[in-house]
């Protein structure tokens, strides 16, 4: 048998295809959740509910195999919450498992970032709108990526520059470029207005040695000029460099 993960998360189990080429999903645990009936099972899942395609049909199941929503849309893209980002005649939107609409299908790209919160596109760009379809942020990036293990919106704009929301909306960082993101030490390194600059992920600013502690080597700026100095403050190399 072939199988994958389910997710990017190992941990929610795995989608198996058998000799007959059908799919089913195990746990895990290696125990079996749904049976290998399917043509199949796409990477989509939310609270025991799971996107599959059997006898041709998309629909909505539960763990035990019950229908959970199975007309109302061409495809389903993502499951958000108890509601299933869909999409109908080419355009985007967002249904309940009752069928209601509940955001309108008239979207060329839609995400579910978190609670009442979606990414959006419209005319070619990008904004943020809540989970009744209201406009919370301009369409006007050219993407926008909802970095979930840092709880924060990284919008790029059409000048290679990048504006950082926090999960309140609150522009944070504006006109930067982002240069390294760590999510593991918990920084990010923007250079902004020709200076490097370091911050944590409450964005609060802070110095190289500071997030970096076990460099030996840190990049230092004096007179408009990039070197280095090591961990005690000693030159190491002289500030000559336009960048470094």
């Amino acid at each position: 048998n072939d199988f994958v993960s389910l997710t990017d998360t190992f941990e929610i189990g795995y989608i198996v295809k058998n000799n007959e080429n059908k799919y089913g999903v195990i746990g895990a645990d290696k125990t079996k959740i749904l049976d290998n009936k399917y043509d199949e099972i796409r990477n989509v899942y939310s609270n025991n509910n799971y996107v599959v395609v059997e006898n041709g049909k998309m629909q909505v199941i539960d763990n035990h195999g019950n229908v959970i929503l199975d007309k109302g849309f061409d495809s389903i893209e993502e499951i958000a919450v108890d509601n299933f980002i869909i999409i109908e005649d080419n355009k985007y939107g967002v249904i309940s498992k009752d069928e209601k609409e509940i955001i309108k299908t008239e979207y060329e790209d839609l995400k579910f970032a978190f609670s009442n919160c979606y990414i959006a596109q419209k005319n070619g760009k990008y904004g943020i709108i809540d989970g009744e379809g209201n406009q919370k942020i301009d369409f006007k990036y050219d993407t926008i990526s909802y970095i979930k293990s840092a709880d924060f919106f990284e919008c790029e704009r059409d000048d290679y520059k990048t504006d950082i929301l926090d999960r309140n909306l609150n522009t944070v960082l504006e006109n930067v470029i982002i240069s390294d993101l760590n999510i593991e030490s918990g920084y990010l390194r923007v250079r902004e207005n020709n200076d490097y600059k370091y911050y944590n992920f409450k964005f609060e600013e802070k110095t190289n040695k500071d997030m970096l502690a076990t460099n030996t080597l840190f990049l230092v700026k004096e007179n408009g000029k990039f070197g280095y100095e090591n961990k005690n403050g000693e030159r190491v190399v002289d500030c000559i460099y336009d960048d470094a």
